[in-house]
C-alpha cells in the first residue's frame, strides 16, 4: 500500500515548517559535545507544490497499475523533497515491477530514516522474505495447529410423527369416500334423467330425488372432513418434528447506521 496523499502532504508541511528546528538537538548543559552538522535548508513553498504535483501523478498511475510511470513521478518528487514516505513509495513500485534488489535498498533507507514507523515490522518481514527468494530459499512454513476433533453429534431424539400420519391417512380416506359418494350420486342422477320407463324425468318423486341427494351430501361432507384433517396435519406436523424448538440461526440486527441479517445459514 502506498503512503497516502495526506501522509506525504503532512510530511511536506513539516519539511517546510520545522526542518531547521528539528535538525539540531540542543546539547545538555555543561557538556562539550561536538557541534552538529548543519541542517538541510528548509523547503520552499514552490518546492513543496512541485513535489506534490509529481506525487499526485505517481499515486494516480500506481492505482492504475502503471508502476514504472509511477516510479518516475515519485522519483521526481523525491529529487525535489527527499522525504521518507516518497522512499517508501519508490520501494512499493519496485516490488510491483519485480526489482527486488532496488526495493530492498529503498526499504532499508526508509527504515534508517524512520526506524519507529508503525509499518516497520511488516517492512522488515517483507525484506527478509525478498532476500530468501533472492537466495532461492523456501518460505518458512508456519507450524499447523493441532486439529481438534469435532464434537460428537448429539442425537435429536426425533420421534415418528404418529398423529400427523393418522391425520394424513384420514385425509386420504375422506377424499376416497367422498369421491365414491359423489360418483354414486352422479350415476343415479344420470339414470333418473332418462324419460320413463328407464327414468323419471321430468316428474321425479321425493324418494327418487333423495336417492341422488343423500350420497351427494355425504360426498360433500367427506370432502369437508378431508379439508379439516389436512389443515390439522399442517398444524401438528411441525410440532412433532420439533421445528419450533431448533436453535435460532438467523437474526435481524438494527443499528443507527445499518440494517441487516446476521447468523448462520
Amino acid at each position: 500500500m502506498l503512503r497516502s496523499a495526506s501522509t506525504v502532504g503532512f510530511s511536506l508541511f513539516l519539511g517546510l515548517t520545522f526542518s531547521g528546528s528539528l535538525a539540531v538537538a540542543q546539547a545538555p548543559a555543561g557538556s562539550t559535545a561536538a557541534p552538529a552538522a548543519p541542517a538541510a535548508p528548509p523547503l520552499s513553498k514552490a518546492q513543496i507544490l512541485a513535489a506534490k504535483t509529481f506525487f499526485d501523478r505517481g499515486q494516480k498511475l500506481y492505482n492504475e497499475g502503471k508502476y514504472e510511470a509511477a516510479w518516475i513521478e515519485f522519483s521526481s518528487a523525491y529529487e525535489i523533497a527527499p522525504l521518507p514516505d516518497l522512499i517508501f513509495n519508490l520501494a512499493r513500485c519496485e516490488v510491483k515491477m519485480g526489482r527486488t534488489k532496488e526495493a530492498i535498498t529503498h526499504y532499508r533507507e526508509f527504515l534508517a530514516m524512520v526506524p519507529n514507523d508503525p509499518a516497520a515490522p511488516r517492512i522488515r518481514s517483507e525484506i527478509e522474505s525478498m532476500e530468501r527468494r533472492q537466495q532461492g530459499l523456501p518460505e518458512p512454513s508456519a507450524t499447523p495447529a493441532p486439529e481438534t476433533p469435532p464434537p460428537p453429534v448429539a442425537s435429536t431424539g426425533r420421534k415418528f410423527p404418529l398423529a400427523s400420519a393418522l391425520l394424513g391417512g384420514g385425509t386420504a380416506l375422506f377424499l376416497i369416500f367422498g369421491g365414491v359418494a359423489v360418483g354414486v350420486a352422479t350415476s343415479r342422477y344420470n339414470g333418473l334423467s332418462l324419460p320413463p320407463p328407464d327414468g323419471c324425468k321430468p316428474m321425479c318423486t321425493d324418494d327418487e330425488v333423495g336417492q341422488v341427494r343423500t350420497p351427494l351430501n355425504a360426498g360433500y361432507a367427506m370432502f369437508g372432513l378431508a379439508a379439516v384433517a389436512a389443515a390439522a396435519t399442517v398444524v401438528v406436523l411441525p410440532f412433532e418434528l420439533g421445528l419450533f424448538n431448533r436453535e435460532k440461526k438467523v437474526s435481524l440486527y438494527i443499528s443507527p447506521s445499518s440494517l441487516g441479517i446476521a447468523g448462520r445459514f
